[in-house]
C-alpha cells in the first residue's frame, strides 16, 4: 500500500500501461482527466452521478459525460456515489479523496494506490454492490438533460451569487467582530500598560523624593557634627600603569587626623566607613595618600551577631532599586546561615546621626532561601533581640576592618565622581569610630 499526493499522474501512468479495460468511480466528471485515464483503445466503464443539480451547479459536466461515451466508453449512473476509486482489475486500485475532474487535480487531496491480489479481491468486493444498482447512461437522457440545463443553470448561477453575496456579509462582519475585538484587545492592554507605567512612575516619584530627604539628612547630619580641623582635597586619577583609578592627595596623609583637639591615626590598608554628602555610603580603603578601592557590599563570616554564630551577615550600600525595598533605605543587611540559604533581608535607613530598621523581607526574586518555617523562627528571634541585634549591626557598619581581599570594591570614579574631579575629604567620630565624610569640590 502506497500513500499518493495528486493521484492523477499515477492515473495517467497506469491508464497508458493498463491492459485490461479501467473501471473509473467518480460522482463529478469535468476537464479532460477521464479520457486522459482511459486512453483511445481498451474502452473503459466510469460510473458517476447523473444528477440535474450536479450539472446545474457545474460540480458535473454533461458534456464530458457525451464526450466519453462518443469515444466508446460505457457509462452509469450510481444514486448516492461519493467514493473516487480507479482500478484496472486484477492489477491496481486507488482509493481517495480526488475526483475525476479539472479542480481535483489543484486541490490537496490524498490517495492510497492499492496491489496485490488479496487486497484487490477486497477492493473488488466492496464496489459489486454499486455495480448491481449502477443505470445505464444512455444518449437519450443526456439529450433530455440537456434541454432542461439552461434555465436551471441561470437559477443556479443566480442562487450561487446570493449564497456568495451572503456568505461575503458573513465574513465581512466575522472580520469586523475580530478587529474589534483586537482593537479592545489592545486598547486593554495599552490601558494596562498606562496603569503598570503610571504606579512605576508613582513609586520611583517616592523613592525620588524619599531619596532626595535622606541626601538632605546627611548633608544636614555632615553640617552638625564635629568634623576634623584638617581636610584634604584629592583627584581621581588613574593608577600608575593601570586603567583602575583611585582618589589621590597631593601632600599630607589620609592616615593621621584632629578632631575636637584629638590626633586620630587611621590603620593603613583599613576599611573605613565613607559618607558622601550626596547620600552615598560605602566602606573605603585608606591608604597614606590614596582611597584605592570602595566596598560597597561587605560580608562578615561568624559572631558578628554574638547569639547567632552561625549566621553570615552582609552589607549592601548600593542604590538597589527592588521593589520590596520600602522608600528611603539606603543598607540593605542580608543575613544567611553559613551551610544554608538566606533568612531575611533587614533595609536599613542610615543618615549619619541615626538609625531606621524597617520590617525584614523573608525573599526577593532570585534568592536562595531557607525554608518558610526557618526564615520567621529566625525573623521572631530578631523580633524578640531587637536591641542587641541593632546595636551589633552598628557596630558593624561604624567600626574599621580589614578584608583578606585588599582589593575588593569599585573604583574611585564609581563612588567619588569621574576622572579629574576633586573631592574634599575630612573625618568625624561616631561611636569613637573615625568615619570619613566627602564632598565634591577643593574646598570645605
Amino acid at each position: 500500500m502506497k500513500i499518493i499526493q495528486s493521484v492523477h499522474t499515477q492515473w495517467r501512468e497506469n491508464g497508458e500501461r493498463a491492459t485490461k479495460p479501467l473501471m473509473l468511480f467518480s460522482p463529478y466528471l469535468t476537464g479532460n482527466l477521464a479520457k486522459q485515464i482511459l486512453g483511445p483503445t481498451l474502452k473503459g466503464m466510469v460510473f458517476t452521478q447523473f444528477d440535474a443539480e450536479l450539472f446545474a451547479s457545474r460540480a458535473s459536466d454533461l458534456d464530458v459525460i457525451k464526450g466519453l461515451m462518443d469515444e466508446g466508453h460505457q457509462l452509469f449512473h450510481v444514486p448516492d456515489l461519493h467514493a473516487k476509486v480507479v482500478i484496472e482489475q486484477g492489477v491496481f486500485a486507488t482509493i481517495g479523496s480526488q475526483n475525476i475532474t479539472a479542480k481535483g487535480t489543484r486541490n490537496k487531496e490524498l490517495s492510497v494506490l492499492v496491489q496485490g491480489e488479496k487486497h484487490l479481491r477486497e477492493v473488488h468486493r466492496k464496489v459489486e454492490s454499486w455495480l448491481m444498482n449502477a443505470t445505464p447512461i444512455t444518449l437519450e437522457m443526456i439529450s433530455g438533460m440537456a434541454d432542461l440545463l439552461p434555465p436551471l443553470k441561470s437559477a443556479y448561477d443566480g442562487f450561487k451569487a446570493s449564497c456568495n453575496d451572503a456568505q461575503s456579509k458573513v465574513d465581512k462582519a466575522a472580520e469586523e467582530a475580530i478587529q474589534r475585538a483586537k482593537h479592545a484587545e489592545e486598547e486593554a492592554i495599552r490601558q494596562s500598560k498606562q496603569v503598570e507605567e503610571e504606579k512605576i512612575r508613582q513609586v520611583q516619584a517616592v523613592k525620588r523624593h524619599a531619596k532626595a530627604l535622606l541626601n538632605a539628612e546627611i548633608k544636614a547630619a555632615i553640617a552638625s557634627v564635629p568634623l576634623s580641623e584638617d581636610w584634604h582635597c584629592g583627584a581621581i586619577k588613574y593608577r600608575q600603569s593601570s586603567i583602575k583609578t583611585s582618589l589621590f592627595i597631593s601632600s599630607g596623609s589620609l592616615l593621621n587626623w584632629k578632631v575636637n583637639e584629638k590626633m586620630i591615626q587611621l590603620v593603613p590598608l583599613s576599611r573605613y566607613l565613607c559618607v558622601l554628602d550626596t547620600g552615598r555610603v560605602g566602606w573605603a580603603r585608606v591608604a597614606g595618600t590614596r582611597i584605592s578601592m570602595i566596598g560597597r557590599e561587605i560580608i562578615f563570616h561568624g559572631r558578628v551577631i554574638s547569639e547567632q554564630p552561625g549566621w553570615i551577615f552582609q552589607i549592601h550600600a548600593t542604590e538597589n532599586d527592588h521593589g520590596e525595598w520600602p522608600p528611603g533605605a539606603n543598607l540593605f543587611i542580608s543575613v544567611s546561615r553559613i551551610f544554608g540559604g538566606r533568612l531575611f533581608w533587614l533595609p536599613v535607613r542610615f543618615n549619619l546621626s541615626t538609625y531606621i530598621f524597617f520590617s525584614p523581607i523573608v525573599s526577593c526574586e532570585g534568592d536562595l532561601v531557607e525554608e518558610e518555617s526557618v526564615c520567621k523562627a529566625a525573623i521572631a528571634w530578631i523580633k524578640r533581640n531587637k536591641a542587641s541585634f541593632e546595636r551589633q549591626v552598628i557596630k558593624a557598619i561604624l567600626e574599621p576592618f580589614k578584608y583578606d581581599d585588599k582589593l575588593k570594591g569599585i573604583d574611585a570614579t564609581s563612588f567619588f565622581g569621574p576622572l579629574n574631579s576633586h573631592h574634599v575629604l575630612q573625618i568625624t567620630l561616631i561611636d569613637g569610630n573615625p568615619i570619613l565624610v566627602g564632598k565634591a569640590g577643593r574646598w570645605p
